[in-house]
């Protein structure tokens, strides 16, 4: 019987795990890299950008150039070491601010002088300017850019040379993408969970795996490092309130995010 029921907890985690799409990471440059997951269920859209951490950077949605007298071109952007500003590109200009910033910022690391910014923000804006995100979205094209200069976030001086570019992705399963490229499986149980989730890590090269949880808002409730030959790992949840919640975890270079459900 307690076979039957873990079995079904796992396909219970895998069907909410097919709910979140993601383009994986993907690295344009030696400078940017970024990842942009939806959350189908939920209606939001999380981005992960880096960029150089002393100067302005920029990506663009829906669009494999910078647009043109006629279309606008929505962006985000970094403007100051610590502002990512929700902006748009009119007639290949500078890039100028949306009259609100839809854009929710929840991460501002610097590792090796890249910065790693992390926002989330809903499918469909108020700011007609906004790109729409749908469920049903299964490619993109983005535009990305970096000053060619060193302590410049004027927004101007991307030249002409790699630091700008488009790339096209197509979104898939975060699940299935994430196991392409890691090598290891985290089983979570049980989902829906009251007090607390037990986390058993398999297959696991690296020493040590980093667990963060997050709220259905992407704010961030619990950062611990833990040893990777724990059988078990515990993350209590008795203090939470009812509703969704995500399990992002980290080891080396590679991340993979669970979601889970608080029922009382």
């Amino acid at each position: 019987m307690k076979r039957i029921i873990i079995f079904g907890l796992l396909i219970f985690v895998t069907s909410f795990q097919a709910q979140i799409k993601t383009s994986g990471l993907i690295v344009v440059d030696s400078n940017m890299s970024f990842q942009i997951d939806l959350d189908t269920s939920n209606s939001k859209v999380y981005l992960t950008l880096s960029g150089p951490s002393d100067r302005w950077f920029a990506l663009g949605f829906n669009s494999a150039t910078m647009g043109s007298q006629t279309i606008d071109v929505d962006c985000v952007v970094m403007t100051s070491a610590t502002n990512l500003t929700d902006s748009y590109i009119q007639h290949r200009s500078t890039p100028q601010a949306d009259a609100l910033n839809n854009w929710n910022l929840i991460e501002n690391t610097v590792t090796n002088s890249i910065r790693t910014v992390k926002a989330t923000r809903d499918f469909v804006s108020s700011d007609t300017s906004d790109f729409t995100f749908t469920s049903a979205l299964n490619s993109l094209d983005v535009i990305f850019a970096y000053s060619y200069f060193q302590d410049n976030y004027a927004l101007t001086g991307h030249g002409d040379g790699a630091n700008r570019g488009a790339v096209s992705f197509s979104f898939s399963n975060l699940d299935s993408s994430q196991n392409n490229i890691t090598s290891y499986e985290l089983m979570m149980y049980p989902n829906p969970v009251k007090y607390q989730l037990t986390i058993i890590p398999k297959n696991i090269a690296a020493s040590q795996i980093e667990i963060k949880l997050y709220d259905s808002n992407f704010k961030l409730l619990l950062n611990k490092t833990y040893s990777s030959t724990s059988t078990e790992i515990k993350i209590p949840c008795e203090n939470l309130a009812d509703g969704i919640y995500f399990i992002k975890s980290k080891m080396d270079n590679f991340e993979s995010m669970k979601k889970i459900i608080v029922k009382k």
